[in-house]
């Protein structure tokens, strides 16, 4: 502020004084002059002043504008005039209104006005639209008063924080999707390297809460011995990544197996600041492994050949039995399914599989296969489709077994059987109708049971081969142990007796019951070639006393 020039506006002489002491005018007159070079120093102390508030006011990167209390601008510094796209001549006049939506210049005004009637600065962050998109401003906004202390307008001094609002935006999402990430991932810093981040997948994994995570020194998380573990996080600080396999240790002492993928985070100047690690629980994986390698065990030690074909029937996978089976040497992978059968066979296989593509189902059939020398055998083929997900045909399997043994086993056993059979068959005979020598040229022949046109021929065959065999001049038909005698009954037994003479030798009929003796009679049986007997015991006593009188 100026010095009051209190002496020259209170004269403290009089005119008369003055007037006539000239030298105390010239003293005053010194005086004065003394106190204008100072004022012209304050004046110029204060333009200098105002040039460098108006230049850090124009230049500065945040946005200052001025408005009346109607909202109309009354002054924007450069900052504000390029946001805004108008000169501060433009802009003078204006108000939000101009520039904004309603929504946002009804809410930046409503502020202004708060400010003007509390009369004291606030904070705020702004949506401000620029150029067609919405920026975020940290702002202030202050009274500014006159000489009387009165509120005239507003000032705003605003800062885009746009990018930083941004910044915090994609911080908050990438930690929101860190946090809930299906891969646990936990971080620790150089020195000392222990544990000051850890996503939800990672306390799930180790069975710890985050508290009781955080701090932990890395090594008390793994299951491998902590030399090691020093030396891998350094060897990952040295090469910047480090990948394998890498036991963790549950809450409750159990080993976890894991990938754990491991990488150095940097600061601004390219300084390690800590390793940050990515794990994959490889516990499901692992048994998973084993159980595949288990059927692949099994597969590839099944006795029966089993292949698989891609969409195009191109053999992807084929176990030993298979080439064994086809007396292959070199792998028949990549060759045509097709080619392994015989040419009758393709066709109708080819409808096989066309057919079942359709009903999605297995089928097994017989099919006579092809080996590489050319010869043939057949086969049992136990197929199904592949589908994926979509239920598209990726491929075809097939489970094949070699009949050529059981088959060849299977006619054998049916050559033994018939030939049991036949045995069996032959001995039948002699049991139901066996034939006895009794004495010489004598034998005997018991007939159990019925008498079909079979055993009818039978009993003729075994008579007239006993006969001959023994030189016999008679014969015993005994049919005690024959139940019923019909007119077929009593024709065989004739045409036996019929035989019998044509051979030289006579038949003796015993055995017969008044039941059968009256049937004969009733079908008019003419018995005048058979000697007839009531019991075995006769028939035998007849024969032996024949025999001797013939042979005396």
């Amino acid at each position: 502020m100026l010095k009051q020039p209190s002496a020259f506006l209170k004269p403290s002489l009089s005119l008369k004084e003055i007037l006539l002491n000239t030298p105390a005018l010239q003293q005053r007159i010194a005086e004065l002059e003394a106190e204008l070079a100072t004022a012209q120093q304050q004046i110029s102390q204060l333009q200098r002043d105002q040039t460098l508030f108006q230049g850090v006011v124009e230049h500065m990167p945040a946005v200052l504008v001025v408005k009346d209390l109607e909202g109309r601008f009354m002054m924007l510094n450069r900052t504000a005039s390029m946001a805004s796209n108008l000169t501060p001549e433009q802009a003078v006049g204006m108000n939000d209104h101009d520039l904004m939506p309603p929504e946002i210049a009804n809410a930046i005004q409503a502020r202004d006005r708060e400010v003007a009637s509390s009369g004291d600065p606030e904070f705020y962050e702004d949506t401000v639209m620029i150029d067609g998109k919405l920026d975020f401003f940290s702002t202030v906004r202050f009274p500014i008063r006159d000489s009387q202390g009165q509120v005239y307008a507003t000032g705003t001094v605003a800062v885009n924080v746009t990018e930083r609002k941004r910044l915090e935006q994609d911080n908050v999402l990438f930690r929101s999707i860190v946090k809930h990430s299906p891969i646990a991932i936990g971080n620790a810093p150089m020195d000392p390297p222990e544990l000051n981040y850890v996503n939800l997948a990672y306390c799930q994994l180790l069975g710890y809460r985050e508290e009781e995570l955080l701090g932990l020194p890395i090594t008390e998380v793994f299951g491998e011995d902590p030399a090691f573990i020093n030396a891998t996080f350094q060897e990952c600080v040295t090469k910047g990544t480090w990948t394998g396999e890498m036991r963790y240790r549950h809450k409750d002492g159990r080993l976890i197996p894991t990938l754990l993928v491991a990488s150095v985070i940097s600061d601004d100047q390219g300084q390690p600041i800590g390793v940050t690690g990515f794990v994959q629980d490889l516990t499901e994986l692992k048994q998973q492994a084993g159980q595949l390698r288990l059927f692949q065990l099994l597969v590839e030690n099944a006795p029966d050949g089993i292949v698989i074909a891609d969409g195009q029937g191109q053999i992807t996978y084929a176990n030993r039995a298979y080439h064994e089976m086809f007396g292959a040497r070199e792998s028949l992978v990549g060759h045509s399914a097709l080619e392994l059968l015989t040419p009758e066979e393709r066709e109708r296989m080819t409808n096989i599989w066309a057919t079942h593509m359709l009903n999605k189902d297995t089928f097994v059939e017989q099919i006579n296969y092809r080996r590489v020398d050319g010869s043939t055998f057949p086969a049992q083929c136990s197929g199904l489709v592949i589908r994926d997900e979509h239920e598209q045909i990726v491929g075809y399997a097939t489970i094949n077994r070699d009949l050529s043994e059981q088959l060849r086993a299977a006619e054998e056993r049916q050559e033994l059987q018939e030939q049991i059979i036949m045995a069996q068959q032959a001995a039948l005979r002699e049991l139901s109708t066996p034939l006895m020598p009794i004495a010489e040229g004598v034998v005997v022949m018991p007939i159990i049971g019925s008498i079909d046109t079979s055993r009818a021929q039978q009993v003729m065959e075994t008579l007239l081969e006993g006969i001959a065999e023994h030189d016999a001049a008679l014969a015993i038909l005994d049919i005690t142990g024959v139940k019923v005698v019909d007119t077929q009954v009593a024709g065989a037994l004739i045409r036996a007796a019929q035989a019998a003479r044509l051979l030289g030798a006579d038949v003796v009929l015993s055995g017969i019951s008044p039941e059968i003796a009256q049937t004969l009679v009733h079908i008019g049986v003419e018995l005048r070639e058979i000697v007839a007997k009531g019991s075995l015991e006769n028939a035998i006593a007849y024969a032996l006393e024949r025999h001797r009188l013939d042979h005396g």
